[in-house]
């Protein structure tokens, strides 16, 4: 069984990229992107994550009348912690027999950096 892992992880500054001007952990959004691969091996892929609050959620839903909702992660408070325990979580559920189970996993919680790419295999 493979289980993947995180080697390291990066909060985006998303208050310029999105507008946001909240510095409330109780009231945000970052992206998190995250350098995932197989214990065993010292490759990765990258994904994306959306940490969000309900403040936040609740927020956007009362200017736009809809929020899109895959590669989000809720949680009531924001802080560094918060992000290392989710996404450990998500490892823990995205075990597979092989790395593309897994990444196929992986891609239900976050936006993988492959999604949509087109591979021109020689024949």
């Amino acid at each position: 069984m493979i289980k993947p892992h995180v080697q390291y992880y990066h909060l985006h500054n998303t208050k310029a990229e999105q507008g946001s001007t909240s510095d409330d952990p109780y009231n945000c959004s970052i992206l998190v992107s995250a350098a995932i691969g197989a214990t065993s091996s010292s490759g990765t892929n990258l994904f994306y994550f959306q940490f969000v609050t309900p403040q936040f959620l609740l927020n956007t839903l009362e200017e736009d009348a809809f929020q899109l909702g895959r590669g989000l992660i809720i949680v009531p408070i924001l802080y560094e912690n918060a992000v290392e325990k989710a996404l450990e979580r998500v490892m823990t559920i995205c075990k597979g027999k092989s790395w593309d189970e897994v990444t196929q996993k992986l891609a239900r919680y976050g936006r993988w950096e492959y999604e949509d790419a087109e591979f021109l295999l020689d024949s």
